[in-house]
């Protein structure tokens, strides 16, 4: 039987500055060296039959996040910012001995219905209501940001990128080392949880 999210194989053109980390399952993974940081921004992309609309659904669902994002555990809306700003507080379950992390950042969505583009830009902010937790280092997130666009051929470009910071003490090589395989992972996860799960299409751009 033939999956809904089937991946549709084709050659990726890797951004410029970006370092190809190769192809799995028709899932494209590259690296970018950072400017004054050790760590690497990384980035996914593929392309899928899943339409757009139940994918952006499915990614301003913040509660349901943790079922498919990798090592997420905790996903909650706080409050809107703006009419396309949201304020959300996430956290990850890191691997052991590595402390867990989370991040409270600013959620801004964007439409394009000229070009059929969708965009969820995420920026880490300050917010004095929701201190950090001992048991949790309290992270950081710069230009991180979900991407779709409807194609002409009626299919779905899917790419995510992230450029965090895990502050601690940990070390750029095991930070790089963790984050190499989030992308994969977590557009994995999206595709799989879209295929299983009944999603209501968003109704902005459930035309395109």
């Amino acid at each position: 039987m033939t999956l809904f999210w089937f991946l549709i194989t084709f050659a990726f053109a890797v951004p410029e500055g970006w370092e190809d980390l190769g192809t799995k399952n028709g899932i494209e993974v590259a690296r970018k060296k950072v400017e004054n940081s050790p760590l690497f921004a990384f980035r996914g992309e593929t392309k899928t039959n899943i339409p757009a609309a139940t994918l952006a659904a499915i990614l301003l669902d913040d509660p349901a996040a943790t079922k498919w994002v990798d090592l997420m555990n905790h996903s909650e809306f706080i409050r809107m910012i703006k009419p396309n700003i949201r304020l959300v507080h996430q956290a990850y379950d890191m691997p052991w001995p590595v402390t867990d992390r989370d991040f409270v950042m600013a959620q801004t969505v964007i439409y394009n219905q000229d070009t059929k583009e969708f965009k969820l830009a995420f920026e880490s902010v300050e917010m004095q209501d929701l201190p950090e937790k001992e048991s949790c280092i309290r992270a950081i997130a710069r230009n991180s940001y979900w991407y779709l666009r409807t194609n002409p051929d009626g299919s779905t470009q899917v790419a995510v990128e992230a450029h965090t910071d895990p502050r601690g003490i940990l070390p750029p090589w095991l930070i790089n080392m963790i984050q190499k395989d989030w992308s994969y992972n977590t557009i994995t996860g999206l595709l799989k949880y879209a295929e299983t799960t009944q999603v209501s299409p968003d109704s902005i751009i459930s035309g395109w």
